[in-house]
């Protein structure tokens, strides 16, 4: 009863934090690690258990604000797409590669939280970008997952004339189209333990709804602080747990 009540939790704080500005879902993976899932499990779990969390965040922040989502459904699909790939690599390359790959995937989902956002005036030349690098970073997404969103933010804010509340809701939209993808792969992957799922995605459903009423009034340098921690501290466990 305790892990699952720990997984639970584990999905509140990832709701809220994806929320608000994404990257929490490098809170649960090492929860999953710990009540015994394998990485590659504890992966797809993470995902599917997850993916609540910027759904209902965007249903909060349409609610919020009225915002014109149009410009940013290619960014979606382009993320989306390039998911479906990323989830064919973690399920069809040996379990050792991603074993081997995931402590050092862990510190560079924790480590785009120092990824700078600076503002592009160029629009043409920004959307072309954003379409690449948004895509880029829906193959890692399906891949191994964490992370995603800090990317996007980033990305997305390299236009200055969108809101925080436009790009906040842009990013939600975003990853709740790739999580649909991703989840829809992973159902079907044999990998995926109820318990954990249910439990994930009741947590961050009910944080993900809260993070996006509220985004307007948290500091995310709190929210980053709490993810910097647990993320560096759980890539140390992981490379001794790993290599040593």
């Amino acid at each position: 009863m305790w892990h699952i009540i720990l997984v639970f939790i584990a999905g509140l704080l990832v709701g809220m934090v994806n929320g608000v500005v994404g990257g929490g879902s490098i809170i649960a993976y090492p929860v999953l690690l710990a009540v015994g899932l394998p990485p590659v499990t504890a992966t797809i779990n993470n995902s599917l258990g997850v993916s609540s969390a910027n759904i209902f965040a965007l249903f909060a922040n349409i609610r919020h604000g009225r915002v014109d989502l149009r410009p940013y459904i290619p960014l979606a699909i382009s993320s989306a797409v390039a998911a479906g790939a990323g989830c064919a690599a973690l399920l069809l390359l040996p379990t050792r590669v991603f074993e081997s790959l995931a402590p050092f995937l862990l510190l560079f989902a924790t480590c785009t939280l120092f990824i700078p956002t600076k503002p592009h005036s160029d629009h043409r030349a920004s959307s072309l970008f954003e379409i690449g690098a948004i895509g880029a970073s829906g193959i890692y997404c399906g891949y191994f997952g964490p992370g995603q969103g800090v990317m996007v933010l980033a990305t997305l804010s390299r236009n200055s004339s969108r809101t925080r509340h436009e790009i906040n809701t842009g990013k939600n939209l975003i990853i709740a189209l790739t999580s649909v993808v991703t989840s829809g792969i992973f159902i079907m992957s044999g990998h995926v333990v109820l318990w954990a799922v249910l439990a994930l995605f009741t947590g961050s459903a009910i944080g993900g709804y809260l993070g996006g009423i509220y985004v307007t009034r948290v500091s995310a340098q709190v929210f980053r602080a709490l993810i910097m921690i647990v993320g560096f501290s759980a890539s140390i466990w992981l490379f001794f747990h790993t290599f040593a």
